[in-house]
């Protein structure tokens, strides 16, 4: 597979996020999911082989519970953007907006 993604880029889309904190309701392991997301992340941008981009959507009534991680907090910081309401004809520009 990497030799196929090579000069291509992947693009990975998590829809509803919020599952994450609805469904997982052990810390523990909500965290170790999100160490396994940020390190692939971390990875992918160190070793500039691959042009990788995530992108997550969240309900805005669940954005107070990304707080509650720092290192996810940290992540997201600087790479976050709030394109509003998006209607489901639109998410291709919406994406291409965001990228």
């Amino acid at each position: 597979m990497k030799e196929q993604l090579e000069n291509q880029g992947l693009l990975l889309v998590v829809d509803q996020f919020e599952e994450l904190y609805t469904l997982c309701l052990e810390d523990n392991k909500r965290q170790r999911f999100l160490d396994l997301l940020l390190n692939v992340f971390k990875e992918a941008r160190q070793k500039r082989d691959l042009d990788f981009t995530l992108v997550i959507t969240l309900r805005a009534d669940f954005y107070s519970y990304t707080l509650t991680y720092r290192p996810f907090v940290d992540a997201l910081q600087h790479n976050i953007a709030f394109p509003g309401l998006v209607k489901y004809n639109n998410w291709n520009k919406t994406v291409h907006l965001l990228l």
